[in-house]
């Protein structure tokens, strides 16, 4: 074998020319068919271009090239041949892909191509349905991909539960607790109700240039459960059940009303109002706790009746201590809107002017809403659950047990030294009802509530 290339050497001393013969061929890409697997970061294909590599070919070109490939008379081209005047044509799968497109009578874009198309086209629903506040699960994800899928023909798609959760990574897209339920009007009217609640506001603070900070109340009613438990607890990993103990389970049903008021600067009423719901609507004959700070009525149910709301207005709010103006806010409930009923216990010489928030709006600018309600029941709740978690023999859920825990808790948040920690209740979402310069930043984080009233 040594000896072969050295004859060949000495042999072509005496030759004017000898010929070398070359093979030429081209160096063949990894191009195999891609997984199920949408890759996000690369580019998409325009319409009607199908993808080679990095180059996207319009639909004519590659039809073009599928009638050159065929063009000899006996056989088809090589792929040498093919890469001379078609560049983006390099490798065997492409000339694969090419046969592929005459035995379908199409020519459609690759499956990575179309895979994008449909995450994308998956997207723009998926973005439409939150827009609309549809409930959306990876069903309804599968269910709409596979729909798509009818249009594009991938073959051998299934939206599967690997596929599914990669397209939700890609766009950050995760299972949440859902916060609020809110009707179809609302979410339709939203733009309506924020521009109704900002006008709201700035007609509140111009009427609060004439009429004083302690004569500026807000009112409202919320139910709270009559037991108020927590929806989690530790448990060991992989439980498929969880069972936990309360002092009754139809306490964890059944509510009452309280109806607070606070004062734009940041005062709570003297007393609070409280409906219990209690049989036939009557208290029994021994009668219920009382204390000077509740003012505790009944009914057959714990909701509020314009009977209820009348009553309230005379023992909380139109009383001997009512300033000689006073500006009351309330929600658009229908008997807050029977103004010539609530005027006509205005006594002679008082003025009650009333401000009816938009419905739809409470959850923005209220005060109570915004902020009290929250802070307020969360400390109810720690009260049955210290009961709950340490066994006690109390039950809170009854009639005069309920009433002393919330007297008991009325007082403390009525305490003056949480007055400036009450004021960040008067802050509306859209703009502010007390201006940072009219009131002290003496109050810093939410905690100091908590460590006050348990020291």
């Amino acid at each position: 074998m040594a000896n072969a290339p050295k004859t060949m050497l000495d042999n072509s001393v005496d030759w004017d020319e000898f010929e070398i013969e070359e093979e030429e061929k081209l160096e063949f890409e990894d191009d195999s068919e891609p997984e199920d697997d949408p890759d996000y970061e690369d580019e998409e294909a325009p319409d009607n271009h199908v993808r080679f590599n990095d180059t996207f070919v319009l639909a004519d070109k590659v039809q073009s090239a599928l009638e050159y490939y065929r063009e000899p008379t006996k056989g088809s081209r090589s792929l040498l041949v093919m890469n001379r005047r078609y560049r983006w044509i390099t490798t065997e799968y492409h000339m694969q892909r090419l046969r592929k497109f005459e035995r379908e009578g199409q020519i459609r874009a690759d499956r990575r191509n179309n895979l994008r198309v449909l995450a994308r086209k998956l997207k723009e629903e998926f973005d439409l349905r939150m827009s609309k506040g549809l409930i959306v699960h990876d069903t309804n994800l599968r269910e709409i991909a596979l729909n798509f899928n009818r249009e594009l023909q991938i073959q051998n798609f299934g939206a599967s539960h690997t596929w599914i959760q990669k397209f939700k990574k890609a766009n950050r897209i995760s299972s949440r607790h859902i916060t609020s339920f809110v009707s179809k009007r609302s979410l339709r009217d939203r733009e309506f109700i924020e521009r109704n609640a900002n006008e709201f506001v700035f007609n509140i603070r111009q009427q609060m240039d004439t009429i004083p900070l302690s004569a500026i109340v807000n009112a409202d009613q919320s139910g709270i459960l009559k037991e108020l438990y927590t929806a989690r607890t530790l448990a060991p990993t992989g439980c498929r059940t969880v069972e936990c103990v309360v002092k009754s389970v139809s306490a964890t049903t059944h509510s009452y009303t309280v109806l607070p008021m606070i004062f734009a600067d940041g005062r709570l009423g003297t007393r609070l109002y409280v409906v219990l719901q209690e049989p036939h609507g009557q208290f029994p004959l021994r009668g219920h706790f009382t204390a000077s700070n509740l003012v505790v009525d009944c009914h057959k149910s714990h909701m509020m009746t314009k009977q209820l709301m009348m009553n309230w207005l005379k023992e909380c709010v139109i009383n001997p201590d009512m300033p000689d103006k006073m500006l009351l806010i309330v929600d658009s409930w229908s008997s807050f809107k029977d103004h010539d009923s609530i005027q006509s216990l205005v006594p002679h010489g008082k003025t009650l002017v009333i401000r009816n928030i938009h419905p739809g709006a409470t959850s923005k600018i209220q005060p109570l809403d915004v902020y009290f309600f929250l802070t307020f029941k969360g400390f109810v709740k720690r009260f049955t659950g210290y009961v709950s978690s340490n066994e006690l023999e109390v039950k809170l859920h009854q009639r005069d047990n309920t009433l002393k825990m919330l007297s008991l808790v009325y007082n403390q948040f009525c305490a003056p030294r949480f007055q400036h920690f009450l004021l960040y209740s008067c802050e509306f979402e859209p703009g502010t009802l007390i201006k940072k310069d009219e009131r002290n930043n003496h109050f810093t984080t939410l905690h100091i509530i908590y460590v006050a009233l348990f020291l």
